[in-house]
């Protein structure tokens, strides 16, 4: 998390835009926010006892997607920073469910093209991403802090 000026009103100065800006961010809240709703599943089961089993999967799938940006601790932390204030909204869990779905299929094809990187999971070593629906750019932010050179010069929102 960054370490940007804070005053009394938990607000800080972007030192990228220079902006006044809510910190800490919702994205420093989805950390808690995940556990809690896995402790209300395994205690509760799903909520979801009259929907379809698509429906299920769906959520699990979205669940999932956040166990997977959660534990790729660095990329967290990053986008917890202020730096990343502008890919705020208010449905953040689903903008970041559909960014890992994305990456999920860029590792995919990646994978059948034979340039996946050899430790599994999500490398984005050998791509180039534009991201044409971009929104609030959550797929290319997340690109940016899972990025292992530390750069955002490979991916276009």
């Amino acid at each position: 998390v960054s370490d940007g000026p804070v005053n009394m009103k938990e607000r800080a100065t972007c030192p990228i835009c220079k902006m006044t800006v809510k910190f800490p961010t919702k994205m420093s809240r989805i950390e808690s926010d995940q556990m809690h709703i896995e402790r209300r599943v395994k205690s509760n089961g799903d909520f979801s006892q009259g929907s379809t089993k698509r429906h299920k999967q769906k959520k699990y799938i979205a669940r999932k997607y956040m166990d997977e940006l959660l534990a790729n601790k660095e990329a967290y932390r990053k986008l917890c920073g202020i730096e990343y204030h502008h890919v705020e909204n208010m449905r953040i869990r689903k903008e970041i469910s559909e960014s890992m779905g994305v990456l999920h299929a860029v590792a995919n094809a990646c994978g059948k093209l034979g340039i996946a990187g050899s430790e599994g999971g999500i490398s984005l070593r050998n791509v180039f991403i534009v991201d044409l629906c971009s929104g609030k750019g959550m797929t290319t932010a997340i690109c940016g802090a899972m990025n292992e050179d530390g750069s955002n010069n490979k991916f276009l929102a």
